[in-house]
Protein backbone atom coordinates (compact mmCIF):
# COMPACT_ATOMS: atom_id res chain seq x y z
CA UNK A 1 0.00 0.00 0.00
CA UNK A 2 1.47 3.58 -1.19
CA UNK A 3 -0.09 6.49 1.43
CA UNK A 4 -0.01 10.01 0.05
CA UNK A 5 2.84 10.23 3.04
CA UNK A 6 5.11 7.98 1.50
CA UNK A 7 4.80 10.21 -1.95
CA UNK A 8 5.44 13.25 0.38
CA UNK A 9 8.25 11.60 2.08
CA UNK A 10 9.56 10.89 -1.85
CA UNK A 11 9.22 14.20 -2.96
CA UNK A 12 11.00 15.36 0.39
CA UNK A 13 14.17 13.27 -0.56
CA UNK A 14 13.85 14.68 -4.38
CA UNK A 15 13.88 18.12 -3.46
CA UNK A 16 13.21 18.90 0.01
CA UNK A 17 10.53 21.11 1.39
CA UNK A 18 12.76 22.91 3.75
CA UNK A 19 14.25 24.63 0.51
CA UNK A 20 11.23 26.06 -0.38
CA UNK A 21 11.03 30.17 -0.35
CA UNK A 22 9.47 31.91 2.78
CA UNK A 23 6.61 32.82 0.61
CA UNK A 24 5.73 29.62 -0.46
CA UNK A 25 3.22 26.66 0.82
CA UNK A 26 4.31 23.38 -0.66
CA UNK A 27 2.85 19.88 0.54
CA UNK A 28 -0.17 18.85 1.48
CA UNK A 29 -2.80 21.58 0.64
CA UNK A 30 -5.78 19.36 1.44
CA UNK A 31 -6.16 15.91 2.28
CA UNK A 32 -5.23 13.03 4.27
CA UNK A 33 -1.63 11.78 4.31
CA UNK A 34 -2.43 8.66 5.48
CA UNK A 35 -4.93 8.02 2.73
CA UNK A 36 -4.11 5.19 0.10
CA UNK A 37 -3.13 6.02 -3.02
CA UNK A 38 -5.25 5.04 -6.45
CA UNK A 39 -3.59 7.48 -9.02
CA UNK A 40 -1.91 10.79 -9.45
CA UNK A 41 -3.09 13.60 -11.47
CA UNK A 42 -0.07 16.43 -12.47
CA UNK A 43 -0.52 19.73 -13.03
CA UNK A 44 0.30 23.03 -13.28
CA UNK A 45 -2.97 24.64 -11.69
CA UNK A 46 -5.53 23.44 -9.26
CA UNK A 47 -8.81 24.09 -10.86
CA UNK A 48 -12.30 23.04 -10.79
CA UNK A 49 -11.91 20.91 -13.86
CA UNK A 50 -8.83 19.44 -12.88
CA UNK A 51 -10.66 17.85 -9.76
CA UNK A 52 -13.68 16.86 -11.76
CA UNK A 53 -10.64 15.07 -14.30
CA UNK A 54 -9.24 13.31 -11.20
CA UNK A 55 -12.66 12.16 -9.93
CA UNK A 56 -13.54 11.15 -14.05
CA UNK A 57 -9.98 8.85 -14.09
CA UNK A 58 -10.33 7.47 -10.47
CA UNK A 59 -7.58 9.79 -9.17
CA UNK A 60 -7.09 10.44 -5.39
CA UNK A 61 -4.23 12.05 -5.35
CA UNK A 62 -4.06 16.00 -7.36
CA UNK A 63 -0.30 16.84 -7.64
CA UNK A 64 0.35 20.48 -8.42
CA UNK A 65 3.44 23.04 -9.03
CA UNK A 66 0.95 26.08 -7.78
CA UNK A 67 -0.07 25.73 -4.20
CA UNK A 68 -3.92 26.46 -4.06
CA UNK A 69 -2.99 28.62 -1.44
CA UNK A 70 -1.09 31.49 -1.11
CA UNK A 71 -2.31 33.40 1.52
CA UNK A 72 -5.06 32.96 4.20
CA UNK A 73 -8.56 31.93 3.11
CA UNK A 74 -11.51 34.86 4.28
CA UNK A 75 -13.96 32.34 3.40
CA UNK A 76 -15.39 29.10 1.82
CA UNK A 77 -18.16 30.40 -0.81
CA UNK A 78 -19.18 28.01 -3.45
CA UNK A 79 -19.20 31.21 -5.98
CA UNK A 80 -15.25 31.28 -6.13
CA UNK A 81 -13.13 28.69 -7.98
CA UNK A 82 -10.83 27.90 -5.00
CA UNK A 83 -14.03 27.25 -2.72
CA UNK A 84 -15.30 25.08 -5.12
CA UNK A 85 -12.40 23.11 -5.32
CA UNK A 86 -11.91 22.66 -1.69
CA UNK A 87 -15.89 21.22 -1.59
CA UNK A 88 -15.06 18.85 -4.60
CA UNK A 89 -11.49 17.71 -2.84
CA UNK A 90 -12.90 17.15 0.29
CA UNK A 91 -16.32 15.38 -0.88
CA UNK A 92 -14.64 13.25 -3.18
CA UNK A 93 -11.44 12.37 -1.17
CA UNK A 94 -8.73 14.08 -3.47
CA UNK A 95 -5.75 15.12 -2.19
CA UNK A 96 -3.84 17.74 -3.04
CA UNK A 97 -0.35 18.19 -3.13
CA UNK A 98 2.03 21.43 -4.62
CA UNK A 99 5.55 21.01 -5.55
CA UNK A 100 6.45 24.79 -6.14
CA UNK A 101 9.64 26.92 -5.44
CA UNK A 102 11.53 23.37 -3.60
Amino acid sequence: MVTVNHLIDFLNKLAPFALQEDYDNSGLQIGNSEAEISGILLCLDVTPSVILEAIERGCNVVLAHHPLFFKPLRSINMGNDTSRIIHLSINHGINILAFHTN
